[in-house]
């Protein structure tokens, strides 16, 4: 029953997967929608839910509507029965270390997964089994402030996509001054074109005092 503006009426449905008193009753269906005609047999659409979960299961022509509802039953049990909804990734976990140039007291940085990543699946499929591709940089240059997006990492299975999540600086790594100063003053006498001027000058230097 349904009540409306304080007035209640009675539905009914044709649809057995979400009526109590049926025996094909599914007390985690939710519709959708029931056909059927002398040309084109019987057919259905068929939403479940579970947790975070849904499953649409459609079963096309059909002999009659007996055996439509029979085989959606039979798909709904399947899904719920054969897939999960997991946690393939949680939020916060350290998966990477990469190199970190001119850092304080620090020469590396562990990063962590910004966000957790969820997917329903098999439960055959064993998480162990999902791939982890980086995109990231092996080394980066301090000073790196906590929670820097460094990266990223993305779950694949079987060319499936389950998510992409950024790869964070767990911790702060503070420059180190002197070190930072030591190595601009290496690439600046690295320079071919700064011993140039250099030995320019000199020769200069030089032919003045002969001459």
């Amino acid at each position: 029953s349904l009540t409306v503006n304080k007035k209640t009426k009675t539905l009914y449905t044709k649809n057995s997967i979400v009526d109590k008193n049926s025996s094909l009753y599914h007390k985690k269906a939710s519709g959708l929608a029931l056909h059927g005609d002398t040309n084109v047999g019987s057919s259905m659409v068929c939403v479940t839910s579970d947790k975070n979960t849904k499953f649409v299961s459609i079963a096309i022509s059909s002999s009659n509507v007996g055996t439509t509802f029979s085989d959606i039953k039979k798909m709904l049990d399947f899904s719920l029965s054969e897939y999960e909804y997991r946690e393939l990734l949680g939020a916060n976990t350290p998966m990477y270390e990469i190199k970190v140039k001119l850092g304080k007291d620090r020469d590396h940085i562990v990063l962590i997964n910004e966000s957790s990543i969820e997917a329903s699946l098999p439960k055959s499929i064993d998480s162990s089994e999902i791939n982890k591709i980086f995109y990231i940089n092996e080394e980066t240059t301090a000073p790196v402030k906590k929670g820097a997006v460094l990266g990223s990492v993305t779950l694949e299975y079987d060319g499936i996509i389950f998510g992409t999540s950024n790869l964070v600086a767990q911790t702060e790594v503070g420059l180190d001054i002197i070190e930072s100063y030591t190595e601009q003053l290496s690439a600046f006498f690295k320079n071919k074109v700064v011993w140039t001027i250099i030995i320019s000058i000199i020769l200069l230097v030089i032919l003045y005092i002969i001459l």
